[in-house]
């Protein structure tokens, strides 16, 4: 009785060890993909943001959505790029193609980044072709469906690349009259009211809340948008480092101020990266 009785305590605390184990696993490996899409994303967006077409006479579309109630403020962004696009069908090998292509991301209505990537042609070949359009022609104007994320008159080419990125929002570091940079939500500051063609920009700040997929599995599409929702949104005219995304966000899991269960938000990770704008000559 006293072997069977030693036996099976030694056999529980084997299997809790067993248990405590195989969940540090599982958590690790949640981490680690976490990790591993988050930086496959902002490395995409880094790269097509270096390319970023820097002239006056073309548009640019970054859209701040600001949260309202449960509704997440996931902002949006449009613009063109040196980067590779996916051409339409009806283009061939005689089309006058650019090296340019419309690139967009934004958070789609099941909570997943998309990114758009349009291969253009220059201004003025047909009208099949998808062309590269100047001012006061605007990049809604022309293509309406890059905004709209619920919508029948959204774009279809747009492309899920981040199934576990729920939350995106962006500000701009800019530089002032003095050369000293600051951090904005505008991609000017004051007396400057225009975009002038990003000429300002340093670099565009993006940060992303990612939810690892089992994670996610156990939550609904209402809570996934009410955790977004909990996450601030980054404005003003003049922003300090400690306001940026990266460490309010951190803040409001860290405080389980999502609205998940604890289990969940423990789980909820932040990234954040400076993607620099190529200088103009």
């Amino acid at each position: 009785m006293v072997s069977i009785t030693v036996l099976l305590l030694a056999l529980s605390c084997i299997t809790q060890l067993f248990n405590s184990a195989v969940i540090a696993t599982g958590g690790g490996y949640k981490r680690m993909e976490a990790d591993t899409q988050a930086r496959m994303v902002l490395d995409r967006i880094a790269y097509d943001v270096s390319r970023m077409v820097k002239r006056s006479d073309v548009d640019y579309y970054f859209q701040k959505n600001l949260n309202s109630g449960t509704t997440p403020g996931n902002d949006q962004m449009a613009f063109y790029s040196e980067s590779s696009g996916y051409y339409p069908s009806g283009v061939t090998s005689s089309s006058s193609v650019s090296n340019q292509s419309l690139v967009g991301y934004r958070i789609n209505s099941n909570n997943q980044l998309e990114r758009l990537s349009k291969a253009l042609v220059w201004n003025g070949v047909t009208a099949s072709d998808s062309p590269m359009v100047f001012l006061p022609q605007t990049l809604l104007g022309t293509w309406p469906g890059i905004a709209p994320t619920g919508s029948t008159s959204s774009d279809s080419s747009y492309q899920v690349i981040g199934d576990q990125i729920f939350r995106l929002e962006f500000c701009y570091l800019v530089q002032n009259s003095s050369n000293n940079a600051q951090f904005s939500d505008k991609p000017y500051l004051s007396p400057d009211t225009g975009v002038k063609g990003m000429q300002d920009v340093v670099a565009l700040v993006v940060d992303i809340a990612v939810l690892d997929s089992k994670s996610r599995a156990s939550l609904s599409s209402t809570a996934l948008q009410t955790a977004a929702a909990n996450l601030p949104d980054v404005s003003g005219t003049s922003i300090a480092n400690s306001a940026l995304p990266a460490t309010t966000w951190k803040t409001q899991i860290l405080s389980n101020s999502l609205g998940l269960p604890a289990v969940a938000a423990s789980r909820v990770r932040v990234y954040q990266r400076y993607c620099y704008l190529t200088p103009v000559p």
